[in-house]
């Protein structure tokens, strides 16, 4: 129970390589663009707050800080569904 008030409270997630689950506009694959749409959708209340079942019990998702990450070399972060966009509204850009 301690664990699981401690994760709702300062628990962060870290969604590394989030790039792979954008494909472009310019992509002809259908069956690809509605796979990782529908990842997208996945992540979209748990990232907007929710309350998911767990082997330790109920997690509340809405003080939870998500961190999402990509090289995003072969699609753009403006490729992720604009309501996931929303969600994750600061970007940061490296140069390398």
């Amino acid at each position: 129970k301690e664990a699981v008030t401690a994760v709702e409270q300062s628990g962060i997630v870290f969604i590394d390589e989030i790039d792979k689950i954008c494909t472009s506009r310019d992509f002809s694959s259908r069956s690809a663009d509605a796979s990782a749409e529908g990842v997208q959708r996945d992540l979209l209340p748990l990232v907007e707050g929710t309350t998911i079942s767990t082997k330790y019990g109920n997690v509340n998702t809405d003080y939870v800080l998500f961190i999402a990450s990509g090289a995003f070399h072969a699609v753009k972060p403006s490729d992720m569904l604009p309501e996931l966009q929303g969600r994750l509204p600061i970007r940061v850009e490296l140069n390398g």
